[in-house]
């Protein structure tokens, strides 16, 4: 068992150690995109738990963009940016970074354990002037699943 436990470290490392240079891939545009989005598909329903506050503190972290502990000033951070610019720049993304994008919003929608229509109808809009179709979250979706299963 405590060899196990090495084991997941190392695999973590390696993981993280893959990941190192992700954040480098985006612009500060594209990060603020990416965030200001994540907070817009959050509150759709209304609310913000702390389940959602976690995952978008993970998301800023990973992408190394500096997120105020107050929702209410990274909200007004994030406001430079209309909703036509967030649009085309989350356009902008690559493919690649789009289907990064389609894991993160749905990992965003399910952070509090509620699968709300609000909030799979903001994703939904998002991905749809993204170029993104049902049918590639759907593969998306089932690609890192296989591969978290492939993790253990």
């Amino acid at each position: 068992m405590l060899f196990n436990l090495f084991r997941k470290n190392d695999q973590k490392e390696s993981i993280k150690q893959h990941f190192q240079d992700f954040n480098s891939d985006f612009t500060l545009r594209q990060k603020k995109a990416i965030i200001g989005s994540l907070i817009v598909i959050a509150m759709a329903d209304g609310d913000y738990d702390r389940s959602e506050a976690r995952c978008l503190e993970e998301t800023a972290m990973m992408l190394d963009y500096p997120l105020d502990d107050d929702i209410n000033i990274a909200v007004l951070e994030l406001m430079d940016m209309d909703r036509e610019e967030v649009l085309a720049t989350l356009n902008s993304l690559t493919s690649s970074q789009k289907d990064w994008y389609i894991i993160t919003a749905m990992g965003m929608i399910h952070a509090d354990g509620k699968t709300l229509a609000e909030e799979l109808m903001t994703a939904a809009a998002y991905f749809e002037n993204m170029g993104i179709t049902p049918e590639r979250v759907d593969n998306t979706l089932k690609k890192s699943m296989l591969f978290a299963e492939m993790l253990g």
